[in-house]
């Protein structure tokens, strides 16, 4: 089956910066290893690689996440592509799925073994054959987040292990979605939108969007178009679109209906870089007065799920291979690099080892003094990274229209799944 690129046909600029340090074994002078993102977490990561590789040189750049994918697709088949390069979830199988692209990694297996790194992670960096093509320095395993003060006063307790109850699987989370809204008249919604429950139906999957070159819609996406629907029809939801104004409005507790009128949300679901990234900096408004920190609790929720995640690849024709796959294994192995990272970026990283070294016994004050490492390890060992496929950036696309028009009540549920497949093919003439 021949693979398909992701293609994202946007106008692209694109920022450099030429670090000095970081070369690799066997590199000589003057050579440089290049090395492309689309955040600049790498950069972060390269000012410390550079302090223990003080011979080696590195021209990063940055690349705008909307054009990135194109981009690099670009300079691989024009032979011009970097060294080593960032890889996001969303599209890293349709490079590592495609021939000749990515260098093998085998080699470093026994250093990602000693590291006990996660299977999920390794998984979803082995092509077709088991060769192992990207890396993950992180993980992003999820968790639910919900506030103190509304579970006490809509459930009579804000204690983790009595909420989880009221949210241990879909069932108990529709029953409690009702419980909230009766007894808050409809001024609380469940979640601002039912779309951030959308990795966890995905992570329940038996099977991906294809396989064996033919459309798959696994019932568990069918379950989350009836969840959705029923979310939004119930009034369970604030129908705020994930990352819209409204959706980090009620973080801070903001969040106001078309007529003014205050309403509360009683929880979000994020990874470990959501929580640190998103919720913590948005729970206090940007006048300072309202402010949610030390009102949050952090459950498993109704099941394991990860969200996003950065890989790490080789390009196959570098001229610096070897240098460049030592800069992946330092920042993929490295224990005391990746005990640093944790410190400067909590970050949530791969190697079970590390985590388990480091995270004991943290208490977070913006969770009530909650240990949110220990939610996110329960996850993290259930994860299928199995699930992935090249064409899952598109497949996501058609899927989130057909499930709006299921809404919508524009479609049946068998309809639905019949246009998800028509459209598949469509767009995918190699699939069945």
């Amino acid at each position: 089956m021949k693979k398909k690129w992701i293609a994202l046909l946007l106008a692209a600029v694109m920022g450099t910066l030429s670090l000095p340090g970081c070369a690799g074994q066997g590199k000589e002078e003057g050579d440089v290893i290049e090395v492309w993102s689309f955040t600049n977490e790498l950069e972060q990561m390269l000012d410390l690689y550079k302090a223990t590789h003080p011979d080696v040189k590195v021209k990063f750049t940055l690349v705008p996440t909307d054009v990135y994918a194109s981009k690099l697709k670009n300079a691989i088949q024009s032979g011009n592509a970097p060294d080593v390069f960032a890889i996001e979830e969303a599209f890293v199988r349709s490079f590592v799925e495609e021939p000749g692209v990515m260098a093998d990694l085998e080699d470093l297996k026994p250093d990602l073994e000693e590291m006990e790194i996660l299977d999920y992670t390794l998984d979803v960096g082995t092509d077709f054959d088991g060769n192992l093509r990207a890396v993950s320095w992180q993980a992003a395993p999820g968790a639910m987040f919900y506030r103190r003060s509304l579970a006490k006063e809509y459930l009579g307790t804000d204690d983790p292990q009595k909420v989880q109850e009221y949210f241990q699987d879909m069932g108990k989370f529709m029953e409690t979605a009702e419980i909230i809204k009766e007894k808050s008249q409809g001024n609380c919604y469940t979640v601002c939108s039912p779309d951030d429950l959308s990795y966890i139906f995905m992570s329940k999957r038996e099977t991906g969007w294809v396989q064996d070159e033919q459309v798959v819609v696994d019932d568990k996406i069918l379950e989350f178009a009836d969840f959705y629907k029923t979310m939004n029809d119930k009034g369970y939801a604030a129908q705020q679109a994930p990352w819209s104004e409204g959706w980090f409005a009620g973080m801070s507790g903001q969040l106001k209906d078309v007529k003014g009128n205050p309403k509360e949300i009683f929880c979000y679901f994020f990874p470990a870089w959501g929580l640190f990234n998103t919720l913590m900096p948005n729970a206090a408004s940007a006048d300072g007065v309202q402010d949610t920190s030390g009102d949050w609790g952090v459950i498993q929720g109704p099941s394991s799920y990860y969200w996003g995640g950065t890989w790490l690849g080789v390009n196959e024709d570098s001229d610096n291979k070897e240098a460049a796959k030592e800069m992946v294994r330092y920042f993929t192995t490295d224990g005391e690099f990746l005990k640093q990272w944790i410190e400067e970026t909590n970050d949530y990283v791969a190697s079970q080892k590390v985590m388990d070294s480091v995270t004991s016994g943290v208490s977070n004050d913006f969770l009530g003094g909650q240990n949110p490492y220990e939610v996110f390890l329960a996850d993290a060992k259930s994860i299928n990274g199995k699930l992935i496929t090249s064409y899952d950036q598109e497949m996501n696309k058609i899927f989130g229209n057909e499930k709006e028009n299921y809404r919508e009540g524009k479609l049946t549920i068998d309809e639905m799944k019949e246009n998800i497949i028509k459209k598949a093919k469509r767009m995918f003439p190699d699939l069945k």
